[in-house]
């Protein structure tokens, strides 16, 4: 079956605006002119018409994830994280909230595709049947919980820095006809053409970059472009990007119950502190964590004196 020169149904839906979500913060690193993180062992996921892009972008990040720490490619289900992201207020044909879809990884985990096949060639009301999810599809995605996740300023230095560090990270964006039109082909659609106008959302991952192209990976099929593969001129992408996230291993969220002070030692703690206050994430509670303890207490009507006590875990967690 072809899909070439029709509109494929997409989805990202907006992100909300959360100030407890973690944030990316880059360090001062020196950038390469050209980076590519090997993704050779991810095949295509074949997305098809299934407006389901956030769940395969997720997935995408996932195996990536546990590909690092294990050494092996796990076929999971993007099928799982799309039918449990589904909430009352959306229809049949709407896509999914990022930040819940990752969230659902992080909480829940995913199954692989031995326990729901990812068949996007169903229709829709099939592919998303609620029904379909089983105790035991909970219980093998319980073994793979990514254990946090992270947000990325809008910058070119952010993505490049955090492309360098987790390897991969999904995008959210605004994008038009320009993706599937004239046809599909390589020639035809690179480099990727800004939206003129806007028609969806879409969630992609973005792997490395030459310059201001960044490497985008695309899950609709291995007939777009090059292979699922084509290059994003960052600058002019920029206004249409909406949303970015990474996998990491610190927690989202994170609940502080661990008095803190100067010199604490290098704890998971002392780090989602430092991650929360934007700065730099040594796992050691000095100078520069004490002064920006500081400034958290004074703006939240606390005695600065830069203890992290009950008082000012209970306003880090509210």
């Amino acid at each position: 079956m072809t899909y070439e020169n029709t509109i494929p149904a997409t989805g990202a839906l907006p992100i909300p605006r959360d100030n407890r979500d973690v944030q990316h913060l880059a360090g001062a690193n020196p950038q390469p002119v050209n980076f590519m993180t090997d993704t050779s062992m991810l095949p295509v996921l074949m997305q098809n018409q299934i407006p389901a892009c956030v769940s395969h972008a997720v997935v995408n990040l996932m195996k990536l994830y546990w590909f690092k720490k294990t050494g092996k490619v796990i076929d999971f289900s993007p099928r799982f994280l799309d039918i449990l992201s589904f909430t009352p207020d959306l229809n049949l044909n709407s896509g999914r909230d990022p930040r819940l879809v990752i969230k659902i990884a992080n909480q829940i985990g995913c199954c692989t595709t031995a326990t729901l096949p990812n068949d996007t060639t169903l229709p829709l009301n099939v592919y998303r049947n609620t029904t379909v999810i089983t105790q035991a599809m909970k219980d093998e995605a319980a073994q793979y919980k990514i254990p946090g996740y992270i947000f990325i300023p809008f910058d070119e230095y952010s993505f490049k820095d955090a492309i360098m560090k987790y390897g991969m990270i999904a995008i959210c964006c605004r994008i038009g006809a320009e993706w599937w039109q004239p046809n599909w082909s390589k020639a035809a659609i690179d480099p990727l053409r800004t939206p003129n106008p806007a028609v969806s959302g879409h969630e992609t991952c973005l792997k490395g970059w030459n310059g201001s192209l960044m490497r985008d990976l695309n899950e609709w099929s291995t007939m777009w472009a090059d292979n699922g593969e084509n290059d994003m001129p960052f600058p002019a992408w920029l206004p249409f990007i909406y949303g970015a996230m990474a996998i990491t291993d610190v927690s989202p969220l994170f609940q502080f119950t661990k008095q803190m002070s100067f010199g604490t030692r290098i704890s998971p703690d002392v780090k989602n502190l430092q991650v929360r206050l934007n700065v730099i994430q040594t796992g050691f509670f000095g100078f520069l964590t004490q002064s920006a303890v500081k400034k958290f207490q004074i703006a939240h009507q606390l005695v600065g004196d830069g203890v992290v006590g009950k008082l000012t875990m209970a306003a880090l967690n509210k």
